[in-house]
């Protein structure tokens, strides 16, 4: 008697688990896409960061060792020479440059997570297309930050 009792419960349990209601899919979809754009925002800002690194980079490269250069760090401007500054921006460039490739990476599973549960479950009512909207924001927010002026480093 035992047996057939936890039949019906593990088809309504695996039921509810695998089984989204459209509420539920619709809300899903929502927070990954809030999450896509979080992360796109934070990449948009790490590589115009990345860029503004390389800009200095390439400053340094055009003047001579023991040039004194300015920093801001922690809101104090901090006096040193181009010998002591390049490795600490070299290093955070880098830095940079991993985080942007582990938030590609994160960017491309919560789309390929979005898209499973839509091809899952069809599209829901009053959600955004997914695709082609989504790569015209990312383009949009590209394009309005590299017209931003850079920041940092005074050679």
């Amino acid at each position: 008697m035992a047996s057939p009792a936890a039949v019906p419960e593990d088809p309504s349990s695996s039921s509810k688990s695998a089984a989204l209601t459209p509420k539920e899919v619709q809300a899903k979809v929502q927070q990954l896409e809030r999450e896509r754009s979080a992360i796109v925002s934070k990449i948009a800002e790490l590589e115009q960061e990345s860029k503004e690194h390389g800009l200095v980079l390439g400053a340094f490269d055009k003047v001579p060792e023991d040039r004194r250069c300015y920093r801001l760090v922690g809101g104090v401007l901090v006096e040193r020479t181009v010998k002591d500054f390049r490795p600490v921006v070299e290093d955070n460039k880098a830095r940079m440059e991993e985080a942007l490739k582990s938030l590609s990476d994160m960017l491309s599973e919560k789309t390929k997570t979005m898209d499973e549960l839509i091809k899952k479950y069809g599209t829901t009512p009053g959600l955004p297309a997914a695709g082609n909207d989504k790569a015209k924001k990312e383009d949009k927010v590209e394009d309005a930050n590299s017209a931003a002026p850079s920041a940092g480093v005074l050679v």
